[in-house]
C-alpha cells in the first residue's frame, strides 16, 4: 500500500489537504492508455447545448525501436507516446511531420511546457491541479491541464481548452471555449474491461475502413435522388461537392470534420436538368477523387 497526498480544490475557493491510500500509485503512462482495441465513448457537445455521442477507438498501435508507441485513432488522428520522457504528441497526418506536445504525463501542478510554436505565436500548456477522483467506482488520480495561446506582441493570453486526464482512463473530460464540456466520458473499454456504457456487441461496434474510398452513386442513372457513399480510415476534414460538366458548383453536400467510418449522403436533383454531373470527395489528408453520375428525367 502507498500513501499519496493531494491538495483538493473545493468550489474553487477552499483547498483541503488530503491523504489518499492507493494499492499502487499511478505511473505516468497510466494517464494515457495506448493499446489497440481500447475504446472511449463520450458525450460530445457538437452544437451547444445539444449533446451527441462520439466514440474514439485505438485502431493501430506499434512500439518503435526508439521506445515510442505509435497510435492511430478513429477520432483524434495520430499520437506518439514517448516511454522515456512521458511526452505525448498529437499529429493530424500519418507522416508525423508537425506535432503538438499535448501532454507531459509526469508533470506536476505548476509545470508549464510549449505545445507548439509558430511564426505568430505560441500554444502553451500548464498542469494546474492534481487530485484523487472516483470514476466508475475506482479511486484514480486526475491531472488538469489548461491550454493557452499567445500572440507575439500581445501580452494577453487566450484560453483554448482544459483537458482532464485520469489514471487508467486517459481523457475523461475536455472543456473548450464556448462549450463546457466539449467531451465528457460516458464509458470505456480499457484492456478488455468495460466501464460505464459502451456498445461491445460486434454488430454495434463500427468497423474502421482501411483506406479512403468514394463509391459509385446508386442508383445511376437516377431520378431525382441518389445515394453517395464514402469511407474514411481516419478522422479528417471532409468536403463532398457536386459540380456540372462546366466545373460550376451545384451543391456542397458535406463540409465538416468527421471521425473515421463509413458514410452515406442523399443527393436530390429535382431542381436540376437532365445531364451528367460530377461529385468530388476531398479530405484534409490530401485525398481527392471524383466520379460521374447521370440524372435522367
Amino acid at each position: 500500500m502507498s500513501y499519496c497526498t493531494y491538495f483538493i480544490r473545493i468550489g474553487g475557493i477552499l483547498l483541503l489537504y488530503a491523504t489518499v491510500l492507493f494499492a499502487q500509485p499511478p505511473q505516468p503512462l497510466d494517464f494515457f492508455p495506448h493499446h489497440q482495441g481500447d475504446v472511449w465513448e463520450y458525450w460530445y457537445q457538437e452544437n451547444p447545448p445539444t449533446f451527441t455521442i462520439a466514440q474514439n477507438i485505438i485502431t493501430k498501435d506499434s512500439l518503435g525501436d526508439d521506445g515510442r508507441y505509435y497510435l492511430e485513432t478513429s477520432l483524434f488522428d495520430y499520437f506518439v507516446v514517448d516511454t522515456t520522457t512521458h511526452e505525448v504528441y498529437n499529429y493530424f497526418t500519418p507522416e508525423l511531420t508537425v506535432g503538438y506536445k499535448l501532454y507531459k504525463l509526469n508533470a506536476d501542478s505548476g509545470d508549464v511546457w510549449t505545445v507548439i510554436q509558430g511564426p505568430y505565436g505560441r500554444w502553451s500548456a500548464r498542469m494546474v491541479d492534481v487530485y484523487p477522483i472516483l470514476i466508475f467506482g475506482q479511486l484514480e488520480v486526475v491531472k488538469v491541464i489548461e491550454n493557452y495561446q499567445y500572440q507575439f506582441g500581445d501580452p494577453e493570453s487566450l484560453w483554448v481548452r482544459t483537458d482532464y486526464l485520469a489514471s487508467h482512463f486517459g481523457l475523461i473530460q475536455r472543456d473548450a471555449e464556448f462549450a463546457f464540456p466539449e467531451y465528457l466520458l460516458k464509458g470505456a473499454i480499457i484492456d478488455g474491461v468495460l466501464y460505464g456504457t459502451v456498445p461491445i456487441d460486434e454488430a454495434d461496434t463500427p468497423e474502421i475502413p482501411e483506406q479512403f474510398i468514394l463509391h459509385q452513386n446508386y442508383p445511376n442513372p437516377f431520378n431525382p435522388t441518389t445515394t453517395i457513399e464514402y469511407e474514411l480510415p481516419a478522422a479528417t476534414k471532409v468536403e463532398l461537392t457536386v459540380y456540372d460538366l462546366m466545373g460550376r458548383k451545384v451543391k456542397t453536400l458535406v463540409n465538416a470534420r468527421q471521425p473515421a467510418g463509413s458514410y452515406q449522403v442523399q443527393f436530390d436533383g429535382s431542381q436540376l436538368s437532365s445531364g451528367v454531373y460530377v461529385y468530388r470527395l476531398k479530405t484534409g489528408k490530401g485525398f481527392v477523387i471524383s466520379k460521374r453520375m447521370v440524372l435522367l428525367k
